[in-house]
């Protein structure tokens, strides 16, 4: 998962320019799912194979769930696949949007959840007026979320001010500061700061990756094409590549990517350079671009000399995965 950026240059690929980024879809979902619990009043995220029939009560919309909190499917591959899924679906709904430009210069999730989770786990630290007031703030927020869960759900509801989750609990868009900051999720992905998590810490305790791999970074998309275009030598084939870049992926897909992209790129680029990011109109070859690309290139003759045998990986380890394929 995560972003990368590859500068080729006729048809060669400079690996020593190459940068990647924990930052990607799946990051997001995983930094939604973390808003939903704590800030956004949802007691658990259900993935749809944990569903069950109707709950008891009257004109209930809400599932029964098939597995308890303590349940070992919780740390199964399987069960965080289905969780993805259901953040996908989820970030992918018409209430998520990204400004073409920065018009909001605050950070989703940044700034008002104070000392809230550290105090309750019994090591917070703060200031003690500054942390009352802002999670007096955050009490608010959850409970505006909440209410839209309570609700019946009637016919008149406002598109776009709430979103309903496989089990039917209803989080609230429109009337909190963490309801509206789910829908500025994209933001993201080039803002310096990010909620909850440290990218780097996170990437370290990752198997068969390393911090001091030139290549890694916890860097916004717009300052990882930079540092990219930075490390090619050629100013001029520079200048090339800052006016061709392609933009692939599944989370390339929210509305506005290709433009707010070619925004912050050229606010941090040189003024000679003319930034210009191109995308395909067809959805389903940008998504799924990164397959398309694999399996033309193992479809080559000479494919089979990139690959790293079972011997080569069972006496070096995933690290030679990791140098090999940078």
């Amino acid at each position: 998962g995560g972003t990368r950026v590859t500068p080729v240059i006729d048809g060669l690929v400079l690996r020593s320019a190459q940068r990647r980024s924990g930052r990607g879809g799946e990051w997001l979902g995983s930094v939604q799912a973390r808003a939903l619990t704590d800030y956004c009043g949802v007691a658990d995220v259900v993935p749809r194979y944990a569903l069950g029939g109707p709950a008891a009560g009257r004109n209930s919309r809400r599932r029964t769930v098939k597995y308890g909190p303590g349940s070992s499917v919780r740390g199964t591959i399987f069960h965080r696949l289905a969780m993805a899924d259901v953040m996908y679906e989820m970030l992918t709904g018409s209430h998520v949007t990204l400004s073409p430009w920065r018009s909001d210069i605050t950070v989703p999730f940044v700034g008002y959840q104070g000392d809230k989770k550290r105090k309750r786990d019994g090591d917070g630290n703060g200031d003690g007026d500054d942390d009352a007031e802002v999670d007096t703030d955050d009490s608010e927020d959850a409970a505006a979320v909440i209410a839209v869960e309570d609700d019946d759900g009637g016919d008149d509801e406002v598109e776009g001010t709430s979103y309903t989750l496989p089990d039917g609990t209803k989080v609230g868009l429109a009337m909190s500061k963490p309801g509206k900051d789910l829908c500025r999720l994209p933001e993201l992905m080039y803002t310096d700061e990010i909620p909850f998590v440290n990218l780097e810490q996170e990437m370290a305790m990752a198997p068969g990756m390393s911090i001091g791999q030139a290549t890694l970074s916890s860097l916004p998309i717009q300052r990882l094409a930079h540092a990219s275009l930075t490390a090619v030598g050629d100013g001029d084939a520079r200048k090339e590549l800052c006016s061709n870049i392609l933009l692939t992926g599944a989370a390339s897909l929210f509305p506005n990517m290709e433009a707010r992209l070619s925004y912050e790129i050229s606010n941090i680029a040189p003024s000679a350079y003319r930034c210009k990011v191109v995308a395909s109109r067809n959805t389903v070859e940008r998504r799924y671009a990164p397959w398309i690309g694999g399996s033309i290139l193992t479809s080559l003759g000479s494919f089979q000399q990139l690959w790293l045998s079972r011997a080569e990986y069972e006496e070096y380890g995933a690290t030679l995965g990791s140098s090999r394929f940078p």
